[in-house]
């Protein structure tokens, strides 16, 4: 038997602090940019050095990629899907 009372829920994850609705998602999304600018870009290295790009190649693209990243007029979003549920309790079944 899997879960019962399941919830779904998309939020869109502004990258950068340009979502002005709402002050709590600015402050996510600076942290958003930040990690995506600094962790994520680097992830991609061992992608591009097997694609025979070099250091000058792979460096310029994630300075490129970074730049794009913070430019204020390109407002870019990450789905997030939160989904929880819970166990059933000992005699109940699914489809009460």
């Amino acid at each position: 038997m899997g879960f019962v009372d399941v919830i779904e829920r998309l939020i869109m994850v502004p990258g950068g602090p340009w979502l002005a609705e709402d002050d709590k998602m600015k402050i996510v999304g600076v942290y958003i940019t930040n990690i995506m600018s600094t962790g994520v870009v680097g992830s991609f290295k061992p992608f591009l050095t097997s694609a025979g790009l070099s250091s000058v190649e792979i460096e310029a693209i994630s300075e490129e990629v970074r730049r794009e990243m913070l430019d204020p007029s390109i407002r870019w979003s990450i789905p997030f899907y939160i989904v929880y549920g819970r166990k059933p309790y000992s005699g109940e079944n699914e489809a009460d």
